[in-house]
């Protein structure tokens, strides 16, 4: 877990649109911390600072990663036994390669989901039978069996529940 100063300091020192981006001593300053501190930061390098630095380092190449996966030419010259194959005209033949193909839409997929989510994640809905029904108002609300047919709902107060054939008569 990260105290307040150096999770300020993170956000100042690796946000772009921070004034103090990519400077530590001013970013280690505007958190809080002392002159002092500020300047031999980086070169103390704690391990909180280590394991987040690290933490983004490898997040810029994962992100450069997706980024030349989803600019991936997945067409490809067609070979067969070692052959180029060409058209009656000399040109290559070429097809998408399925493999690539797969990777490139499987990548597709995760960085739509994840940075689209309103517009492309997938909505997983909960079917599981045990949760009450919402009644009168929105409430969730759960009988308990040494109450009889009493019900404590989210708000505490009681209400007396309603058998069914009184609800659909």
């Amino acid at each position: 877990m990260l105290d307040p100063r150096q999770t300020n300091f993170l956000a100042y020192f690796l946000d772009p649109k921070s004034e103090t981006y990519s400077n530590a001593l001013q970013s280690a300053l505007k958190a809080g911390y002392a002159q002092e501190y500020a300047e031999s930061m980086l070169y103390q390098l704690p391990d909180w600072l280590s394991e987040n630095l690290g933490s983004e380092k490898m997040l810029k190449k994962a992100e450069r990663n997706l980024e030349e996966i989803l600019d991936l030419n997945t067409v490809e010259p067609l070979i067969q036994n070692g052959t180029l194959v060409i058209d009656e005209a000399g040109n290559r033949i070429e097809r998408h390669n399925p493999q690539l193909l797969k990777e490139k839409k499987e990548t597709t997929f995760f960085v739509a989901e994840r940075l689209g989510k309103k517009k492309y994640a997938e909505r997983k809905e909960n079917i599981n039978v045990n949760i009450p029904t919402p009644i009168y108002g929105g409430e969730s609300v759960k009988t308990l069996p040494d109450y009889g047919d009493r019900i404590i709902s989210p708000n505490n107060s009681d209400k007396k529940a309603v058998s069914d054939d009184k609800e659909n008569s």
